[in-house]
Parts: structure tokens; sequence; C-alpha cells
């Protein structure tokens, strides 16, 4: 199978065995199967990069348009992308991506959910600290929304390779965006202690996605037309 990107093409290496789907072994299993569902809507949100949960009224969108600061937007979204990808990693209960794979999805989880409750800490220390409004045009935030709900389509249909494939593809955008958006929030922060932090969890995004180019230059070979 191969997949285009621009002149280059990723093909897919030859499929690993994959770890089995456990037989039910009881006749609640249709119930914890229906959690299991339902948790599984949850975890997409975490794979869907930065698509939002709702979009925003045109007077937020005004409001942007008028000057919003670009670290009290960042704030805010940051906080919503890390609220996401803390949730990444429990996708190994519905799908069963390879072990590399679910370790690396941990550890995105890890660091997401430390840095998701520090800017909680954040918020309660500073109450005029924006935490939940993105400001987002109507428009991008409709955009995000759609880009989301494919992604969630692409990853319930996917399984083995594709489904690893799918899981680190996410991942990349979402850790190569998280990066660039602490660091560019980073440069309007003037509290010293929230801008070193801003600018670590910087350094430990980007770190995070060299871990996730490394599996797929691993498990995929990149090939010139």
């Amino acid at each position: 199978m191969h997949y285009l990107r621009g002149n280059n093409r990723i093909r897919m290496t030859k499929p690993e065995s994959m770890t089995k789907l456990d037989s039910p072994s009881s006749g609640g299993w249709w119930l914890r199967f229906g959690k299991l569902q339902a948790l599984f809507v949850l975890v997409l949100s975490g794979c869907s990069l930065i698509a939002p949960k709702e979009t925003l009224s045109e007077s937020a969108a005004v409001a942007t348009a008028n000057g919003a600061s670009v670290t009290d937007q960042g704030y805010a979204m940051l906080f919503d992308l890390l609220g996401d990808e803390r949730n990444v990693s429990k996708i190994r209960f519905i799908k069963r991506p390879r072990p590399q794979v679910t370790e690396l999805l941990k550890e995105i989880s890890r660091t997401s959910s430390d840095a998701y409750k520090q800017l909680e800490q954040f918020g309660k220390a500073d109450r005029s600290l924006n935490l939940v409004d993105k400001r987002l045009p109507t428009v991008e935030a409709q955009t995000r929304k759609a880009i989301g709900q494919t992604k969630e389509k692409t990853l319930l249909s996917s399984k083995g390779k594709e489904l690893d494939l799918q899981l680190l593809l996410t991942q990349d955008e979402a850790m190569n965006y998280g990066a660039h958006l602490a660091k560019v929030t980073a440069t309007g922060e003037s509290d010293p202690q929230r801008q070193q932090f801003l600018q670590q969890l910087a350094t430990q995004l980007s770190q995070l996605r060299e871990k996730v180019v490394a599996l797929l230059r691993e498990h995929y070979v990149i090939t010139e037309q």
C-alpha cells in the first residue's frame, strides 16, 4: 500500500503480527463494549489535532480581530490541545496499536497531562489568565471541526499498520503544532516562571515529535518518485 505526499511516496513495510483483541469472557461483554465505544469518541478528540468542541460566536471573532493578545489566545489554545492529548493513550483500550506506538502514546499523554495540570495551577493563581476562550474566527473554528471529524472516521475504520500510520501522523501534527504554539506564546509572556514553563514545554513536545518521526522512519520506507 502506498501513501502519496507531494513528490514522495510512503510505502508500508511488511506488516508485523498484531495483538488480537481478547475474546469476550462473560455475558457483560457487550455492556463493557458500549462503554468503550463512548470512551473512543472522547479519545478521538486527542487525535484530531486542534479541532474545537464548539463554534465560536461572531462577537468573539470580532474581539480577536480587534486586538486579542497573542499570549492570551495562546494559553487557551494550548490548554485545549493538552486537554485532548492527555487522553490519547486511551485509544489502546478500543483499538490495538503495536507496542511501540502504544508506549509513545502513553508518554505523550503523561507529558500533556502534567502540562495541563500546571496550566490549571497558573489559572488558579491568576484569574485573569485566559484558559477557555480561544477567540478563533468562526470559519477557522468550523474548518478545524471538519478536519477533526474526518480524522475520526479514518481512525474508526483503520486497523493494523494502517491504524499505526494514522495515529503517528496525527501525533506528528499535534506535537509540531503544540511545540510551536508554546514557543510563540512564551515570547509574549512577561512572567518569568510561566515563560520558562512554556519554553520547556516547547522543547518537550519537539522531542516527542522527533520520537514520532523516528517510528515513522523505522517502519515506513520513503522513496522518491
